[in-house]
């Protein structure tokens, strides 16, 4: 998704402005920065009875640097009062949106193994911090592996925390994938689990001893739980917010774009979805066009789950 269109769509969604023209914005700026910037903009302009554009394009002129910072700092705690979550909770359901991750629901790509390395990483480093707590180092793990444990003392909560932004990303790659219509809607759920049996899964179980092993299997689905539920919590606050930014008849052109791009196999898949939204808009236009004595206008329905 453009940068900048995903700006304006939260800034819309957040402050109900119907009306705003693309703003010019300073360039380099991260996606999320952008949505930071523009609902400073919006929350800027409207107090001073500015037009956002105008505002934007001040940002533009020579020494202006600082002002963006602190823009964009107002915003972030914008985002933040807005969605009832850290602004690394909203960056990690956007900025997956705006970056070329390669997520697919049939075989395993080098971004997905990451995604898995890092997260199993988060995990491990809770579960052995959990374990050192136990007093139980020295048996933990047998060989080179034993050094490591000491040296995530402390970083349980941490590891946590971070976890759950993880798992953000990671549904946001898989969700952007289904709305932009690269992965099948039906196999979204799949995948999902995928990545949490990937990353909750004991890596070597036979290097360990068996009371190690029996600890990490009962912690990691306490966390397990505990970071599901949180992440779900979060995603629901940003729901509507998120497709709100996706629903949107020039954000079409970016995914008409992406799909010149795409793999063949794809392709029919994501014009069908394009030509369904299109039709869509097109019967709830003509519903709120004709006269309220006539029969209602049934929307045709989408194909974002059809079938392959």
């Amino acid at each position: 998704m453009d940068d900048k269109l995903l700006a304006i769509r939260f800034a819309q969604q957040q402050y109900r402005v119907k009306e705003l023209s693309e703003p010019t914005t300073p360039s380099k700026i991260s996606a999320v920065n952008q949505v930071a910037l523009m609902n400073a903009i919006v929350q800027v302009a409207k107090e001073h009875q500015l037009k956002p554009s105008d505002l934007a394009q001040r940002l533009q002129e020579p020494g202006r640097g600082q002002a963006a910072s602190e823009l964009i700092a107002r915003g972030k705690a914008g985002l933040e009062q807005a969605y009832g979550q850290s602004y690394q909770s909203v960056q990690a359901q956007i900025e997956p949106r705006t970056q070329k991750l390669d997520v697919r629901s049939v075989g395993m790509s080098d971004d997905m193994r990451k995604m898995i390395e890092q997260g199993k990483q988060l995990k491990n480093t809770i579960v052995i911090e959990s374990y050192m707590n136990r007093g139980r180092v020295d048996y933990a793990i047998q060989g080179s592996r034993q050094d490591a444990l000491v040296s995530v003392n402390g970083k349980s909560d941490e590891a946590k925390e971070k976890l759950v932004q993880h798992m953000l990303k990671i549904n946001a790659a898989i969700d952007h994938g289904v709305k932009t219509g690269t992965i099948p809607k039906e196999d979204a759920k799949f995948l999902g689990e995928r990545f949490n049996k990937e990353i909750y899964s004991n890596s070597n179980p036979e290097k360990n001893n068996p009371e190690y092993n029996k600890f990490h299997d009962a912690t990691v689905r306490n966390v397990q739980f505990e970071v599901n539920k949180a992440v779900q919590g979060r995603e629901q606050k940003m729901e509507k917010a998120i497709d709100f930014a996706y629903n949107n008849p020039a954000f079409q052109k970016v995914i008409e774009q992406a799909v010149n791009q795409a793999p063949q196999q794809v392709q029919g898949r994501v014009k069908e979805i394009i030509e369904a939204k299109a039709a869509e808009r097109a019967n709830e236009q003509n519903a709120q066009k004709a006269p309220q004595t006539q029969a209602k206008v049934e929307p045709a329905k989408t194909k974002g789950d059809i079938e392959r």
